[in-house]
């Protein structure tokens, strides 16, 4: 038997602390309507754009998605090039219906700022990371409640739900339908029960109180196991691997 022992990570070390996602959660219950239809934050410079990605998973390059989203029809998109005017869109409410791409080689956003933005957002796009499939800014936006769009359901376990926990795809053309559909409020009605669901599925699986939990029980001896996995993923990334060799 297989279990999963993960514990949350991100790149910002304030973040990391059950005091600080309890804040987020509390934040995320009080409710408010999102002004980020849907949004990736992220480097896209050569070091993403790795043919390892694609040879090891079978899933696209960060650069080569993000390229592919930058395709949409221009109604739909929006590229900042400065924080003030990404801001001064954010508040004004000009971004409900437009798919945000931000190249953080254009400019960066504050770490203060970074859950602020999260909270505003209603989806936020799935791009692999250096490498392998996941990357820290998944794990931090479902915190926030914004509904993954993803190409590597199978990377998370338990594996996402479409239309229930998130919005899956397999080709870039399926990806684009998908945030037009979104740009255009195809979702709107879901929405609401999809962020209740990935928050959920944060809490049982991904928060410091799973985790606490489960080693709690791991520790007991309550568990019995062949194999414990301490990582997003890592079961199904090894699985990928050995089909490589």
């Amino acid at each position: 038997m297989r279990h999963v022992l993960f514990y949350p990570i991100t790149v910002y070390r304030k973040f990391l602390s059950p005091s600080f996602e309890n804040k987020i959660f509390q934040r995320l219950r009080d409710g408010n309507e999102r002004k980020i239809a849907a949004l990736f934050i992220g480097n896209i410079d050569a070091d993403y754009n790795n043919e390892k990605t694609k040879a090891l998973f079978s899933i696209n390059t960060r650069r080569e998605t993000f390229s592919a989203v930058a395709e949409i029809t221009q109604k739909a998109l929006y590229m900042p090039k400065t924080l003030e005017d990404f801001l001064e869109k954010i508040r004004s409410g000009a971004l409900k219906n437009k798919i945000v791409l931000l190249n953080i080689n254009d400019f960066r956003i504050p770490n203060t700022l970074w859950f602020d933005i999260l909270l505003e957002t209603d989806f936020f796009i799935y791009m692999c990371g250096y490498i392998q499939p996941y990357c820290h800014n998944q794990i931090e936006s479902m915190l926030a409640g914004c509904i993954p769009v993803t190409q590597f359901r199978r990377f998370f376990i338990p594996s996402f739900e479409h239309e229930k926990t998130a919005l899956l795809f397999d080709t870039f053309d399926e990806l684009k339908k998908l945030l037009v559909e979104i740009a255009e409020g195809k979702y709107n009605a879901k929405k609401t029960l999809m962020r209740k669901n990935i928050s959920a599925y944060y809490w049982d699986n991904y928060s410091f109180k799973s985790f606490e939990d489960k080693l709690t029980a791991l520790l007991s001896g309550g568990v019995q196991q062949s194999t414990y996995h301490i990582a997003t993923g890592e079961e199904h990334i090894l699985k990928e691997l050995e089909k490589q060799n």
